[in-house]
C-alpha cells in the first residue's frame, strides 16, 4: 500500500513538472507593440462620435520642420487632407511637443500644428488644434510613432476636442 501511494505521488510530481515546463511565458506577448490604429498608421477622434484613420507618411521640410500628412482627391472639387507639422531643431527626437494654432508661425523648438480638412462636394469639415500635446514615443530606423491630443476649433470657431490621436511606425 505504501509503495502504491509513493508511486501515485511520484506520478503526480512528474506530471506537474512536465506541465509547468510547457507553460508559455506571457512576458514576450506583453512586450510586443500593437498598432492602435488597426490596419492604418494614423488615427484620431474628433468629439465623442467621429473617428478617422489614414495611412500617412512623414517628410522632412526646411527649417527643422517635419510633416505627417495625408492628402487625397475625392473626385471633382472634393478632397481630404491631414497636416500635422512638427518643429524640432537638430532633427526629430522622442519627447513632448506643444500644439499651437496653425494661424501662428511655427518658429519655436518643440512645437506642432494640426489641421484636418475635408471638402465633400461643398460640405466642409475643418478642424485646427489650438493647444495640446504631441508626444513622439519612438523614433528609430526612420520610423516614427507617437500620440497626440488637443483642444481644437472647427471652421465656424466651435470648440472641439481631438483625442486618441496616434501615429504608428510611419516611414519616411
Amino acid at each position: 500500500m505504501k509503495r502504491k501511494i509513493t508511486s501515485i505521488l511520484t506520478l503526480i510530481l512528474i506530471g506537474s513538472l512536465a506541465f509547468s515546463g510547457c507553460k508559455k511565458s506571457n512576458k514576450d506577448d506583453d512586450q510586443k507593440e500593437t498598432n492602435p490604429c488597426g490596419d492604418k498608421n494614423t488615427c484620431f477622434k474628433i468629439g465623442a462620435d467621429l473617428s478617422y484613420a489614414f495611412n500617412t507618411t512623414w517628410i522632412s521640410q526646411a527649417q527643422d520642420k517635419y510633416k505627417i500628412y495625408y492628402n487625397q482627391s475625392l473626385g471633382g472639387t472634393s478632397s481630404e487632407r491631414l497636416d500635422l507639422v512638427i518643429k524640432s531643431e537638430g532633427g526629430l527626437k522622442e519627447g513632448t511637443y506643444e500644439f499651437i494654432s496653425i494661424d501662428k508661425p511655427l518658429n519655436t523648438n518643440k512645437q506642432a500644428t494640426f489641421e484636418y480638412y475635408k471638402n465633400n462636394a461643398g460640405d466642409l469639415t475643418q478642424v485646427k488644434c489650438e493647444s495640446g500635446t504631441l508626444t513622439i514615443t519612438k523614433f528609430a530606423d526612420k520610423k516614427l510613432s507617437g500620440k497626440f491630443t488637443c483642444a481644437a476649433k472647427d471652421a465656424f470657431g466651435i470648440a472641439l476636442s481631438v483625442t486618441s490621436g496616434n501615429f504608428y511606425m510611419l516611414e519616411n
